[in-house]
């Protein structure tokens, strides 16, 4: 026979009401056996069952009640287990093995759920708390974690909290003139999971005479946000994973890892804020004691720091770009810390600091690899300051391209830069200081440039099928935003604009807008090195379609001398065979520069002449042999292809292009022409086609319409 179990959306009230006899019994119940399963409950099918086992034990009088509680991961609810004294599965009160069921419903949120203590009372009046460090010191399990989705129109859930909390011991009076002190120390737990992106945060302090913490979290469908500031003396411990594909569990090919141990008195800021893919952390924490931080992102950067003593960090991490910003100052000093009366520890350790960074992550990880585009050299910037007494340290680095750095420190720093190449040379630099120094030092390891000059590229490339999205069957536009850097010059920040359909609707992206409205979403890249490249992904719910759905994107990145934009669009038709194209005129003519007779100008033109904007492609096939010299307006080069992307063209506007080319040899050359062009509000598309002919060593011989 099992016991029942309640999910009870109230603050924890905890009341056992013991018959209490007289009797020499002054034994509370033991704990010899705890656990539960499954400690993964996926929840978006429906309400799930969690199965409680325990063996407990009352020599004297018998067990007279037992109660665990697991905390809701956002505070404020909990669900409470119970074991019935009275059914045991096997044996009696005295020594028994309970069974108890949880069952959660399909609403409850998500995330770690930790137990916050188990209870047991015999019939004597004795009692017995035990916290999760007790249970986990016993090695017994203490947390499940809920998965589920959210789906619905409110998709969102929202805490803002302030708290504070100060340890002070406590005494009871029990029946029989007992009495019960409790004497442990406070503790808080949080946890934010977000099964939707693959996100896990969590945030817990032990041991702690004082915490004080403001607090907002914000969970929906596309991201999560938290943003904490406050002190403690204690223990902390925060921990973070972001999935690489937003849609993993947070621990499988993590984008994001971060894992940070505090013990002694630390005031800290911080501000986390996740959405689709990427993962932005921001945070100030300063005080004097023991620390202890990882920081990874995908297998391709990690950054680290511990020791004991003074301690003053602030670090911006985001994973799109693989940026890093660290200003860091310690000292090194001892420290005592007492975790209960007659138990402490002493710790006395030197700083240890370090960032790497590359470009190629080893065969089998996978999550964000900051590789570089084919024939590029991989790159591996890494550094290292260990045994410093005393250290000062601000460092930005850019993925595994470019990092700059300024220290004050007294120890040993090793420093190495490296770049390998896939005909196999090799450069790599070493260098290694001990003893007290001053440094400064600048890395930059670009990849090959295909120009002479800064220059940014922008591809859209988009998909329509099925899906499900708030509930309901509907059609999903995706679309794959590349941004390449292409040209000589590193550019930061690139501002990407994407212009949507009408009729269509954002769903979500794989990087946060900075500005989102019903016709556009807006973003920020931080850095694009050279011959490195961006993806952005999104979602558009398509409300009604037409005969096409045309999507615009623009990009502008700044560099020395100022800004490269770019321009490009998609066009997805809906119905192949529409009744009437959309009017539009092309015309080119070729003519022979009469000081180089080599060398052939070529003029191209075309008109919109439909009555709406429309967004154009002009593609030219050179001749074979035919080498582009300048254009009025650089174009994109595919082989013989050169290729102009025109994101809108108003109506009755005319488009002009001029190129100069030179011919190899003696010859005619035949030079093809097409356009075509997609209306902005999907009522169609046209095309048109141009075929001219020229011969290098005469005069124009004409030009033909096919």
């Amino acid at each position: 026979m099992s016991s029942s179990a309640s999910y009870i959306m109230a603050a924890l009230g905890l009341v056992l009401l013991v018959q209490a006899a007289f009797s020499a019994d002054d034994t509370a119940p033991q704990v010899l056996s705890f656990d539960f399963a499954p400690r993964l409950l996926d929840l978006r099918a429906g309400d799930g069952e969690i199965v409680f086992t325990a063996r407990l034990r009352d020599d004297e009088s018998g067990l007279a009640g037992a109660f665990a509680s697991f905390a809701h991961p956002q505070g404020g609810s909990f669900a409470n287990v119970s074991f019935d004294p009275q059914s045991p599965v096997s044996k009696n009160r005295t020594d028994g093995h309970y069974l108890s069921r949880l069952t959660l419903p399909r609403d409850s949120p998500p995330g770690l759920w930790r137990l916050v203590s188990l209870v047991l009372a015999d019939s004597a009046g004795n009692r017995r708390v035990m916290q999760a460090e007790d249970l986990e010191a016993l090695g017994f399990p203490c947390r499940f974690e809920v998965v589920g989705d959210l789906e619905g129109e409110n998709d969102s859930l929202q805490i803002s909290s302030s708290s504070r909390a100060s340890f002070r011991p406590t005494t009871f009076q029990l029946p029989g003139n007992r009495t019960l002190c409790y004497s442990s120390r406070g503790s808080s737990f949080t946890t934010v999971s977000n099964g939707a992106t693959g996100t896990y945060l969590s945030q817990e302090y032990q041991y702690a005479d004082t915490i004080r913490q403001v607090r907002y979290i914000r969970v929906d469908n596309n991201g999560s946000q938290m943003e904490a500031e406050g002190e403690f003396s204690g223990q902390g411990s925060w921990e973070y994973h972001k999935a690489g594909d937003g849609q993993s569990r947070p621990q499988e090919d993590p984008s994001f890892r971060g894992e940070e141990d505090y013990t002694g008195s630390f005031r800290f800021m911080q501000r986390i804020d996740e959405y689709g893919w990427n993962l932005q952390s921001e945070r100030s924490i300063s005080g004097q004691g023991a620390a202890s931080v990882r920081q990874e992102v995908g297998p391709g950067m990690a950054s680290y720091q511990r020791g004991t003593g003074q301690y003053q960090s602030q670090e911006v991490v985001q994973t799109e770009g693989g940026y890093l910003a660290k200003d860091l100052s310690v000292l090194q000093a001892p420290f005592n810390f007492s975790y209960s009366p007659g138990f402490g520890v002493s710790m006395n350790s030197s700083w240890r600091e370090g960032l790497w960074s590359r470009s190629r992550a080893p065969a089998g990880q996978t999550g964000v690899d900051f590789g570089p585009a084919l024939g590029q050299p991989a790159t591996s910037i890494g550094q290292q300051f260990s045994g410093a007494d005393r250290l000062q340290v601000k460092r930005v680095a850019w993925g595994p391209y470019q990092m700059e750095m300024e220290a004050s420190f007294s120890g040993r720093a090793d420093l190495r830069a490296r770049v390998s190449g896939e005909d196999g040379g090799e450069l790599d630099l070493d260098q290694t200081y001990l003893g007290e120094y001053d440094l400064s030092q600048k890395v930059g390891l670009a990849g090959a440039s295909r120009h002479d000059h800064p220059r940014l590229e922008v591809r859209k490339e988009g998909t329509v099928s099925e899906g499900h999205y708030h509930g309901q069957d509907v059609l999903l536009a995706r679309y794959a935003i590349t941004v390449t850097n292409p040209g000589n010059q590193p550019l930061g920040p690139v501002h990407v604009q994407d212009l949507f359909p009408p009729q269509t609707t954002f769903v979500n992206a794989s990087l946060r807008p900075e500005e989102l409205t019903a016709q556009g979403a807006n973003w920020t890249l931080t850095y694009l090195p050279v011959g490195s490249w961006a993806t952005i992904e999104l979602w558009l719910r398509v409300d009604q379609p037409g005969e096409a759905l045309v999507n615009r994107v623009y990009a502008a990145g700044g560099h020395q001398g100022g800004w490269a934009t770019a321009g490009n669009y998609s066009a997805l038709e809906f119905d192949w065979l529409s009744c009437c194209p959309l009017p539009v005129a092309a015309n080119m003519s070729a003519r022979l520069d009469p000081d180089d007779p080599g060398v052939m100008v070529c003029q191209i033109s075309f008109q919109n002449r439909a009555s709406t904007a429309v967004a154009a492609t002009v593609v030219d096939i050179l001749p074979p042999g035919m080498e582009p010299i300048s254009a009025s307006l650089e174009p994109e080069r595919s082989g013989r292809e050169l290729r102009w992307i025109f994101p809108e063209v108003g109506a009755g506007r005319t488009v002009a292009i001029e190129y100069r080319a030179r011919a190899p040899s003696e010859a005619s050359f035949t030079s093809d022409l097409l356009v075509e062009t997609a209306a902005l509000d999907g009522s169609g598309s046209g095309r048109d086609m141009v075929t001219v002919t020229v011969p290098v060593t005469g005069a124009m011989d004409g030009w033909t319409r096919i």
